[in-house]
């Protein structure tokens, strides 16, 4: 009994791996899956309910044989795989851009609700329409959910702001530094200029007295 239940544990873990095959491509689908069953729980995707389970269930056969190519099954097809990825990926890409699309439009008809939801899908492209939705946030907040992803998108921005306010100041103190090193300079060289000129009268003060002398020497 216990080597099944380590068996069953091991086999959850393993799955909750990607496949090392073909990463590039499998990576964005499996890590995006739990995100695409959101959309069953949106009425506008309601009618392609049937379809993103058949979704689900291709994306969890394609991984077991992504587990399958890795293991070196020869009986497995590298290429049919590459192929499904591909189909996948393209699937996934039309549901993103229908999340997007619904997600302009619920911003438009100030549709809070449906803003909330589709946020929380994870599959908006938050840096395409960040600020459309920090805009949206901002004069609709008591009607905006903080979830997790709109949370995380608040974050972000909140740091980047600290961090152009950061670089703002030290750009400010770097101009203020350089103006005053500049005006230091300034002085210095106005000194520097002064000192020479007093030097060279002086230079020229004793020319003069020294000549005179020698004048009078020679009358004498």
């Amino acid at each position: 009994m216990k080597n099944i239940v380590f068996l069953l544990l091991f086999s959850t873990l393993a799955f909750a791996t990607n496949p090392k095959v073909y990463s590039s491509l499998g990576n964005e689908i499996y890590d995006s899956l739990d995100n695409v069953m959101k959309l069953k729980s949106i009425s506008e995707f309601d009618r392609a309910s049937e379809n993103i389970i058949k979704y689900k269930k291709d994306v969890l056969k394609a991984k077991q044989t992504g587990f399958d190519i890795e293991s070196g099954k020869t009986s497995v097809d590298k290429s049919n795989y590459l192929t499904t990825l591909r189909d996948l990926g393209k699937k996934r890409e039309l549901y993103i851009k229908d999340v997007n699309m619904m997600l302009k439009k619920s911003m438009k008809s100030q549709n809070s609700e449906k803003f909330n939801d589709l946020i929380e899908t994870g599959l908006v492209d938050t840096d395409r329409y960040k600020k459309e939705i920090l805009n949206y946030y901002s004069t609709h907040k008591s009607e905006v959910t903080l979830s997790p992803n709109m949370k995380k998108l608040l974050d972000a921005e909140r740091k980047a702001k600290k961090n152009r306010a950061k670089r703002k100041m030290d750009n400010s103190k770097e101009r203020l530094n350089a103006k005053r090193v500049k005006r230091i300079r300034a002085s210095d060289k106005r000194e520097q200029e002064l000192l020479e000129k007093n030097l060279q009268k002086e230079s020229d003060e004793k020319k003069l007295e020294i000549r005179n002398n020698h004048r009078r020497e020679l009358k004498l």
